[in-house]
């Protein structure tokens, strides 16, 4: 697990107002399926990051071979990179998003919240904020039955014409490590925070449903 503070013009008593976060696990549906990595910015109400945390977890099972092939883990891989039992996490993930009025925010929040309440926040109940849902009606790729298509973040990336080199470094930055790729949980959230920096009316939406919590 790696956890660092961004202090850059940030007050003392900055409190977290957002969390953006993002799971790699073993498949589609919990509580079958795992969580491997749990990685999370937490912002303050300006957007600026307090702390960027990132959590592997050990599982007793081998990784299915489809879900390795999207994100490069494995039980080995899993253990060389420190992976802990979820238990050992528990009670620090638990505070984190249980700050009072914070707004998590996700990319394909729906399906990362199933791994949040099954594993981590049973009587979970607070709202999320979408970022693959705000830009489906925005983006307008085309989809099936003349519904507009969910962009995936390369795609919202895209059309917002951020760098996704450029965001890989903020990443290595915020995470000090230089292993990043482009298929890991660390990267998705700085995309994430990439979107919201770069997107004046996204940043609006956000700071108007996080107001109504």
């Amino acid at each position: 697990m790696s956890k660092k503070p961004i202090n850059h013009g940030i007050g003392l008593f900055d409190q977290a107002s957002f969390v953006l976060f993002d799971f790699e696990t073993t498949g589609l549906k919990p509580p079958k399926d795992k969580p491997l990595q749990l990685a999370y910015l937490l912002l303050n109400s300006n957007f600026q990051v307090l702390k960027a945390k990132n959590f592997y977890f050990q599982v007793q099972e081998e990784v299915p071979l489809a879900a390795t092939k999207i994100h490069g883990l494995t039980k080995a891989k899993l253990l060389s990179l420190g992976a802990k039992p979820l238990a050992c996490y528990l009670d620090e993930i638990q505070f984190d998003f249980s700050v009072k009025s914070i707004l998590p925010v996700a990319h394909n929040a729906s399906f990362d919240a199933l791994f949040l309440k099954n594993f981590f926040l049973r009587n979970f109940s607070q709202k999320l904020f979408c970022t693959m849902k705000y830009y489906t009606n925005i983006i307008k790729l085309p989809g099936q039955y003349n519904d507009f298509k969910w962009p995936k973040v390369a795609e919202t990336m895209q059309y917002l014409h951020i760098d996704e080199k450029q965001a890989l470094i903020t990443c290595k930055d915020l995470f000090l490590s230089d292993s990043i790729g482009y298929h890991d949980a660390r990267f998705d959230i700085v995309c994430i925070l990439k979107m919201i920096q770069e997107d004046a009316l996204l940043r609006e939406r956000i700071k108007l449903q996080q107001v109504e919590l």
